[in-house]
C-alpha cells in the first residue's frame, strides 16, 4: 500500500467528529441539487458516508435505493447504506445502474492518468445525471508544505487540481453530458491580512502549518501524537456544541479588510 493510500486508512479523520458544520452545510447543498424524478443513486468516493447517511435518514426523496464507494475501509465502516470497496475508475457496476451518480470532493484528488477514467465511469454506470462538488477555486500554491524529515513538497490533502466556472462547465461533455446547473457553496469571509501572512510563511518557511493528518507520500513521515491530539481537540468541539470553524474565528476580524469567498463548486450534468 503506497504512503497515499494509507493516509485514507487513518481512523480519526473518518470520525463524525472530525468534521465542522461547513461539511453539513455542504451535503445539504448539493442534495437540494439532485434532480426530481431520482430514485436510485451511488455516490462514488463517499467517504464517511456523510452524505449518502444524511439522504437515508431523512428519507423525504423516496429513493429506493442508495449505494456508496470509497477504496477506503476506514472511511466504509461509517457508511449506512449498501457499500462496496473500490476505486472511482473501476466501478463494480452495469451501465446505467442508477439514475445519479455523485461525486462529492473526488476529483482534486486524482492523478492525470486517473481523472479521464473516472469520469468516464461516473458517466456510464448513471443513466440520466451526475452530480459533482470541488473546491472552488482553491490557491494549491498557498496549500503545500515540505517533509520535516525528507523535504519533499506536497499537499496534505493530495490534491492535484483546482477548479472554476469554466473548468467545471465542460467538464463531461467528453462523456456525453451537458451542464444543467452549478452552484457556488459555503460562502466565507477571508481576511486579506491573515492570507498575506500565510503566503508570505508558505514562501519563506514552508513547513509551518503542516496538518495533523499529514502523511509524506514520498517517505512516509507522519505526527501520529499530533492526529491524536488534534481528534481529541475535535471531539471536545463537537462536544459542547459543534465544530463551528466561522464561530471559532477572532471577533477583532471583523474590523479587518476582507472579501467573501466560496468553498466548493456543485454542478449537475445530464445525459444528452
Amino acid at each position: 500500500m503506497t504512503f497515499e493510500r494509507q493516509a485514507y486508512e487513518l481512523p480519526e479523520i473518518w470520525q463524525d467528529t472530525w468534521f465542522a458544520t461547513d461539511d453539513q452545510t455542504r451535503c445539504d447543498a448539493v442534495a437540494a441539487l439532485i434532480p426530481a424524478g431520482v430514485q436510485t443513486l451511488l455516490d462514488v468516493g463517499c467517504g464517511n458516508g456523510m452524505f449518502v447517511n444524511r439522504l437515508a435518514r431523512s428519507d423525504r426523496r423516496g429513493f429506493t435505493r442508495l449505494a456508496a464507494v470509497d477504496r477506503s475501509a476506514a472511511a466504509l465502516a461509517h457508511v449506512r447504506v449498501a457499500r462496496c470497496r473500490a476505486t472511482i475508475d473501476a466501478l463494480p457496476f452495469n451501465d446505467g445502474s442508477f439514475d445519479a451518480t455523485t461525486s462529492m470532493e473526488v476529483l482534486e484528488h486524482l492523478p492525470v492518468a486517473v481523472f479521464p477514467r473516472a469520469l468516464s465511469e461516473l458517466a456510464r454506470v448513471a443513466r440520466r445525471y451526475v452530480l459533482v462538488s470541488v473546491p472552488y477555486k482553491q490557491d494549491l500554491a498557498a496549500t503545500m508544505h515540505s517533509c520535516p524529515s525528507c523535504q519533499t513538497r506536497f499537499n496534505a490533502d493530495y490534491h492535484m487540481r483546482s477548479f472554476d466556472e469554466s473548468l467545471i462547465g465542460g467538464l463531461l461533455d467528453g462523456v456525453g453530458y451537458r451542464l444543467v446547473t452549478s452552484r457556488l457553496i459555503g460562502p466565507r469571509t477571508r481576511y486579506l491580512d491573515r492570507l498575506l501572512r500565510e503566503r508570505f510563511r508558505a514562501w519563506r518557511r514552508p513547513e509551518n502549518g503542516l496538518p495533523a493528518y499529514a502523511i509524506c507520500p514520498m517517505c512516509g513521515w507522519h505526527d501520529a501524537d499530533a492526529l491524536r491530539r488534534e481528534s481529541a481537540s475535535r471531539q471536545a468541539a463537537h462536544a459542547v456544541g459543534g465544530l463551528d470553524e466561522a464561530a471559532a474565528r477572532p471577533w477583532m476580524a471583523r474590523w479587518r479588510p476582507s472579501v467573501t469567498t466560496f468553498q466548493w463548486i456543485g454542478a449537475v450534468y445530464e445525459r444528452r
